[in-house]
């Protein structure tokens, strides 16, 4: 009897599973691009008073696809400004209450994202209330950031030797607000 149970409940679920759409592969369907994308997207916050104000979500470009990999550091920044109105949003970036900078150095170039570009479709953390846009910066070979260790001599612990290394490998992308603060995020070059 159980053996007849068994069998039937293994047929049953066997037509019921072969007749289902497979829903769950349809999340995985993007492209290679969008893929791409999502590896090389951060997102970060400007907490002012203990509320989120400003979120920007900001893509490397040079990173996802060749086809960006030119004397330019090329980003997709995203900017939504919590309780603003739609045309405040709109201008964001442009609004000179903020400041964007790359390891010091101001853009050289910033347009609205339009439907026509080709990473329109293909942006992960995609909000529609936000504004964005594709900023480039120059690159500079000379730029590198430098870091300080302290390196302790463990038989003698007052004795201590500060060492200077520089890494070059690492952008730093920092959104200044005059009223509400700064966030960054570092986006290391592959």
């Amino acid at each position: 009897m159980k053996k007849t149970f068994f069998l039937f409940t293994l047929v049953i679920s066997f037509i019921f599973t072969g007749c289902t759409e497979h829903l769950a592969t349809r999340y995985f369907d993007k492209s290679s691009l969008y893929s791409s994308a999502l590896q090389y997207t951060k997102k970060a916050d400007i907490v002012y008073e203990d509320e989120v104000k400003v979120m920007m979500n900001v893509t490397y470009l040079n990173a996802v696809n060749k086809m960006w990999d030119d004397e330019f550091e090329n980003f997709i920044i995203g900017i939504y400004i919590v309780d603003n109105t739609k045309q405040e949003i709109d201008n964001s970036l442009e609004d000179l209450s903020f400041f964007l900078s790359l390891n010091g150095r101001n853009y050289v170039s910033l347009e609205k994202l339009t439907p026509e570009h080709v990473m329109y479709n293909n942006l992960p953390l995609m909000n529609q209330w936000a504004s964005y846009y594709v900023v480039k910066f120059d690159q500079d070979e000379n730029d590198k950031g430098t870091l300080k260790a302290n390196y302790y001599d463990t038989s003698d612990f007052n004795n201590s030797e500060e060492i200077k290394f520089t890494n070059n490998d690492i952008l730093t992308l920092k959104l200044n607000h005059t009223t509400y603060g700064e966030t960054s995020l570092s986006f290391e070059l592959r």
